[in-house]
């Protein structure tokens, strides 16, 4: 058996183990390697991990330059053999079982649980820019009353992009005092650079996060080795549960599948919130990756989620609207009631679109917590407040909402009130 097999069969046994933090960088990065230099033969449906293994570039020696000549046969322009492909086959389901015997024996180590509704919480904000940090405070206490079963702390809604580092790990610190352990504190750690996102990590670990939501670095565009490294790395030095975010609207780079074989086999990479939009994305998760539990990151394809086993919601409406998604989660997730769930996804639907597909989703949420007297102020720069026709539209939006939602919880049959039909008509005026 050559060098290459054995290395390949120990990269992923120690890949495997626990915990992750005992590897070196080098063999994670050639960890790394092994898995993104195995594409899919996407065209033909053909595959698994190990489809259509690619015969790797030679490598040119300084000061000469790539020629058709034939040179010797070495490591980097050898074909892989079958006996290398049998055997990283192998590893890669011992790995998997590996993983299985782990959590079965230690079920409460680096354990969270991912099912139900997590609203990324805003940050308000007072008129001169200033935190608000005891409107943050009431926000979060309010949520928990109203039976949220998490909270994330430094997501987009948050607005943590327009925060100095000292603030947002003052609301890490603030977060943890009002939680106090009643449901899970997320604490997202996003950054472009790696070294930030880990000194975020320990600052959220520092002050009792139980996981931390992990984006891929924006503006830097890393290919998919990068991102897996890049993923490995922060988990290395971290070592918490991860939920990973996956918004390539906000990040401009997708998680794609070749990241998700490679670190979905970590057992802290516990969860996923997809914000793709992309139906495609959402299948291959749930039915190639069901041990890595799958949150809705995208509000208008929530009953979708939910109908392909999604184990809870990361929704930026929920600020504002906790019981309603709340009743969404309840319907389908908990109780299977698909026919409930489209007529509650229904009424949702127009404050879903706005939400959305308007292009600002953030003031949206806050003008929605400011109509029901909660702190919520105004964004930071550079974005700026809503005009006076889109709080007009967000405000029939949501009576017309409230209205759809009380015929729901009285039992009446779908259609429209005489209300809510001239809410409507007004709406398109």
């Amino acid at each position: 058996m050559n060098r290459r097999v054995l290395f390949a069969v120990r990269l992923n046994l120690c890949a495997a183990a626990k915990p992750s933090g005992f590897l070196p960088p080098a063999y994670l990065t050639h960890a790394a390697i092994l898995q993104t230099a195995i594409p899919r033969k996407r065209q033909t449906g053909e595959g698994g991990v190990l489809a259509g293994l690619a015969r790797p570039r030679a490598i040119s020696k300084p000061g000469h330059s790539n020629s058709p000549k034939r040179g010797p046969t070495t490591v980097e322009n050898q074909p892989p053999s079958n006996l290398f492909i049998k055997v990283l086959a192998f590893a890669d389901r011992l790995c998997a079982k590996w993983r299985q015997y782990y959590q079965t024996l230690n079920p409460e180590e680096n354990s969270v649980n991912f099912r139900g509704i997590f609203p990324p919480v805003i940050t308000p904000f007072k008129d001169d820019g200033a935190i608000d940090y005891s409107g943050f405070a009431a926000l979060i206490e309010r949520l928990i009353a109203l039976s949220a079963h998490g909270i994330v702390v430094g997501g987009t809604t948050g607005e943590y992009y327009a925060q100095s580092a000292a603030e947002r790990v003052s609301l890490m610190r603030i977060a943890r005092d009002v939680i106090n352990g009643r449901i899970p504190l997320i604490v997202g750690v996003g950054a472009i650079r790696t070294e930030d996102c880990i000194e975020f990590g320990l600052a959220a670990r520092k002050h009792g996060a139980d996981a931390i939501l992990l984006p891929a670095p924006y503006y830097a565009a890393p290919t998919q080795l990068e991102l897996i490294n890049h993923a490995l790395e922060v988990d290395r030095a971290v070592n918490l549960p991860i939920m990973l975010y996956n918004y390539p609207g906000r990040t401009g780079t997708v998680m794609r599948r070749p990241f998700f074989e490679r670190v979905g086999r970590g057992p802290n990479f516990a969860a996923v919130k997809e914000s793709t939009g992309d139906i495609n994305q959402l299948h291959m998760l749930a039915r190639e990756f069901p041990h890595v539990d799958l949150l809705c990151g995208m509000d208008d394809q929530a009953l979708e989620f939910f109908a392909w086993g999604a184990t809870g919601w990361v929704c930026a409406g929920g600020n504002c609207l906790p019981a309603e998604h709340l009743a969404l989660y309840q319907a389908v997730a908990v109780e299977n009631d698909i026919m409930k769930g489209r007529r509650i996804m229904s009424a949702l639907m127009p404050f879903m679109r706005i939400l959305e597909q308007g292009g600002k989703l953030i003031q949206i949420v806050k003008h929605a917590c400011e109509l029901q007297g909660l702190p919520a102020g105004p964004v930071r720069k550079p974005l700026g407040p809503l005009f006076k026709h889109e709080k007009r539209e967000l405000e029939i939006t949501l009576r017309v909402l409230k209205q759809s939602m009380a015929r729901i919880e009285a039992g009446e049959r779908p259609g429209r009130s005489k209300a809510e039909d001239v809410n409507a008509i007004n709406l398109n005026a």
